[in-house]
């Protein structure tokens, strides 16, 4: 039986790769990663014409994004928050010193299925859907749970 999940979710994680490394495609945006956006975040820059969206805890966050104001983010598990430098630097501290992370996280651009920048992203999970919608609406996934840390949830 356990054999069989991992079958399950190997194929599953494949296809969840698969669409994701297929690029920005029909009203599905993606991620592109960039140095830049790194570096505005780990310099604690945060940018006025942008919102800004967190999830995980509000004290350990997983991901951070920012959403051009030109953009409206549709969501339920996205919080807002009214980010601050210092409230920044405290989650890119964390992030960078938690073992809950394959890898220290970094920046990307949310891009929509035309390649135009509508955001910026700051994870070490970089697995989501971004969805572009009418009137300038969009759903950006929050980070897909890796199978690592599945396990750690112990679904046997």
């Amino acid at each position: 039986m356990k054999i069989t999940n991992l079958i399950v979710w190997k194929s599953a994680t494949v296809l969840i790769a698969l669409m994701i490394f297929s690029g920005c495609a029909s009203n599905y945006g993606c991620l592109q990663q960039s140095r830049d956006v790194t570096k505005l975040f780990e310099h604690y820059k945060i940018l006025d014409n942008y919102r800004y969206y967190y999830s995980g805890t509000e004290i350990e966050p997983n991901a951070i994004i920012g959403i051009k104001n030109d953009y409206m983010l549709v969501t339920k598990l996205w919080k807002n928050v009214d980010l601050t430098g210092k409230q920044l630097k405290n989650w890119i501290d964390r992030m960078h010193q938690t073992h809950d992370f394959p890898v220290s996280p970094y920046g990307s651009l949310i891009l929509d299925q035309e390649g135009k920048q509508v955001g910026i992203w700051y994870s070490a999970w970089d697995k989501t859907t971004v969805n572009i919608e009418k009137d300038n609406h969009i759903i950006v996934h929050t980070p897909t749970v890796p199978i690592e840390k599945i396990r750690f949830f112990n679904l046997n």
